[in-house]
């Protein structure tokens, strides 16, 4: 499993590859092409997880309500009717 490790960071430019010359800009570039996929992906994440709480809030909120009037609706035509 270390190994497949090793090999997956020399691929993408995480480890060092002794193939490649000290002062080759190809590890940076492909630290910023790793970056420039994981980064956005992990804020819309983010953003999708906040919305997602809000909306549900929200919605707790307009059901509670809704349930609430409704009840209050019922029982003000059932002690119109008993009265």
């Amino acid at each position: 499993m270390h190994r497949l490790f090793q090999r997956f960071a020399r691929s993408i430019g995480l480890a060092h590859d002794p193939n490649i010359p000290s002062g080759s800009a190809e590890r940076p570039l492909r630290a910023l092409l790793v970056a420039s996929i994981v980064l956005p992906i992990l804020l819309f994440a983010i953003v999708a997880a906040i919305s997602y709480r809000q909306h549900f809030m929200g919605a707790r909120a307009t059901g509670s309500s809704a349930i609430s009037a409704a009840s209050l609706n019922t029982h003000s035509r059932c002690s119109k009717r008993l009265s």
